[in-house]
């Protein structure tokens, strides 16, 4: 699809890449445990992805090698790996992708919130109409969701990733360059224990709709 809006899913298999290490060493959990969690999490949110209308859905995965894992889990979605880099370069990358391919609106969500609603990530398309960058803000400083309406790589050049001032230093490094900027509501990644925790309290109040992983989590006696 050219034209647009489209939605790019940052995605890492487990296993080889070392997905979701830290919610594993936090929460106890083994390698079948990881895996099974970090399979919900991707589906639920390629659930939530294919309902958006209008809206054109690219997972881009790491690492390379594993193209093998993902083709088996996601169907009629494109599949495109992931660079070598840091974050910022990895997400210039998949931004100038989309771009290049004729999209005019695009929106980047990472793998590590099953909850996020599609409703959210439509709204992130609608700020693009009035902004140059819309941001979904993290519970730990970070962000879950980062849309442009044009190319902007400066954008993600000197920020502190995996810290807790990317969020504060990103709106920064925007206002530097004259770029507009739309925060949605602010919810968590699922990051460690305790995140895990308070996804599974959301399951349990029936806040949140993400069924693969309510199924895991009831598989492991954590709900």
């Amino acid at each position: 699809m050219t034209g647009g809006r489209t939605l790019v899913v940052m995605a890492k298999a487990p296993g080889e890449g070392g997905a979701k290490t830290r919610l594993a060493a936090s929460a106890g959990l083994g390698a079948a445990e990881i895996t099974a969690l970090v399979e919900a999490f991707l589906l639920d949110g390629l659930d939530h992805a294919r309902t958006l209308p209008s809206v054109a859905v690219r997972v881009c995965f790491a690492p390379a090698s594993q193209r093998a894992w993902f083709e088996a889990r996601v169907a009629g979605l494109e599949l495109v790996a992931q660079v070598e880099g840091d974050l910022g370069t990895r997400l210039v990358a998949a931004y100038d992708e989309a771009f290049r391919r004729g999209a005019d609106r695009v929106v980047i969500v990472g793998s590590d919130a099953p909850h996020l609603p599609s409703s959210r990530i439509v709204r992130a398309f609608d700020e693009l109409e009035g902004h140059d960058v819309v941001l979904g803000p993290a519970l730990d400083g970070g962000y879950y969701l980062v849309g442009l309406r044009g190319p902007a790589a400066a954008l993600f050049e000197d920020i502190p990733w995996s810290t807790d001032r990317v969020l504060d230093a990103t709106v920064a490094r925007a206002g530097s360059l004259g770029l507009t900027v739309a925060q949605l509501e602010p919810t968590y990644d699922v990051d460690g224990a305790l995140d895990l925790e308070r996804l599974a309290a959301d399951i349990t109040l029936g806040s949140v709709d993400c069924p693969r992983t309510a199924r895991v989590l009831r598989s492991l006696r954590r709900i």
